[in-house]
């Protein structure tokens, strides 16, 4: 049993670029980019459907570790229902994601 549950947790893919806490998230919520000093980078959120809920950042990333806080709230400045997420993340050098739940 052990052995299958390594397996098991060995196909959970962790972002190396995105971290994002906590997870799950009430209200705000913290997003670290790291490892991407000197990429011009974009950070969006989407909903589960695939539609953009809002762009957290856009621009060049001039430090190592870039801190980001999403309010929760979309473009509109509405409440985003409690529901599953998505940070993404763009870079020159790489794509990458990490899934986030939204409770309220």
């Amino acid at each position: 049993m052990g052995v299958k549950e390594s397996e098991e947790n060995s196909n959970i893919k962790k972002s190396s670029v995105i971290v994002a806490y906590p997870n799950p998230a009430p209200k705000l919520v913290s997003i670290i980019i790291s490892n991407q000093m000197n990429s011009k980078a974009e950070c969006t959120i989407y909903d589960a459907t695939g539609r953009l809920v809002k762009t957290l950042f856009s621009g060049k990333i001039n430090t190592e570790h870039l801190k980001l806080i999403w309010d929760t709230r979309d473009t509109d400045n509405n409440d985003v229902e409690p529901g599953i997420y998505f940070v993404h993340v763009k870079t020159d050098n790489t794509q990458d994601y990490v899934k986030l739940v939204i409770v309220k």
